[in-house]
């Protein structure tokens, strides 16, 4: 059972990542019932690990701050993209039974500045994409070295198992063939002790037949004496 477990556990785990494909597009959301541009990228997880590995990720580089129903992000640290100085917003929310992340301005920026700046808020959702999928996947390559070297460890013990109960079944049929010469040995000892019986029986009546004729012959002595004068 625990091996049919294991197969499918393997099996399962080694099919995602070759078949992901990054769905990040321009998007606008509406927080605190006005529009912000920004976005948004799709990803096939459920949305709770999304979340988790999202707002995990964004700590490591800003402060984040929970609010009503969306996170404020200030102090965006990256060495590639410039985001330190703007206010962002963000919200991880279900599509389709997936995780899409929505990294949007918090504020109102010029035409130039909005442009160059929607493709850093791109390049962070791609590079956080890609950061999930791998960590996915390292999780996959994770599990299935444990599954290895769980299967390893139960086929020495298999192999150790094995070279015991050869051990235990020499044991057993020298046992066997030990026994089977004591039986041998004492049918035989049966068979002289029924002969002997026998033999006794026989001789025991002949013994009987034996007194019985010198009791006969005896009392005729014993007849012959009183007739002597």
């Amino acid at each position: 059972m625990k091996r049919h477990i294991l197969l499918a556990l393997l099996l399962t785990s080694s099919v995602g990542l070759f078949a992901q494909s990054y769905d990040i597009k321009q998007e606008t959301q509406r927080v605190n019932n006005t529009k912000y541009d920004g976005y948004a990228s799709i990803v096939d997880a459920s949305v709770d690990k999304v979340e988790d590995f999202w707002l995990e990720y964004l700590k490591e580089n800003a402060k984040v701050r929970r609010k009503r129903n969306y996170y404020q992000v200030t102090e965006f640290v990256t060495s590639k993209y410039a985001l330190d100085s703007l206010t962002l917003f963000t919200r991880v929310t279900d599509v389709d039974s997936l995780g899409q992340v929505w990294l949007g301005f918090g504020e109102k920026l010029s035409p130039d500045i909005q442009a160059a700046k929607l493709k850093d808020l791109e390049g962070v959702l791609q590079k956080f994409t890609r950061a999930f999928y791998l960590d996915a996947q390292q999780q996959k390559i994770d599990a299935s070295e444990q599954a290895a070297v769980y299967v390893s460890k139960n086929h020495a013990k298999l192999l150790r198992d094995a070279e015991n109960l050869r051990l235990e079944l020499n044991s057993a049929e020298g046992y066997k063939l030990r026994l089977e010469e004591q039986l041998e040995n004492t049918i035989l000892e049966i068979k002289v002790l029924i002969q002997k019986i026998e033999d006794n029986k026989i001789a025991t009546e002949e013994a009987y037949q034996d007194l019985q004729q010198i009791n006969k012959v005896l009392e005729q002595n014993k007849a012959d004496l009183k007739k002597i004068n």
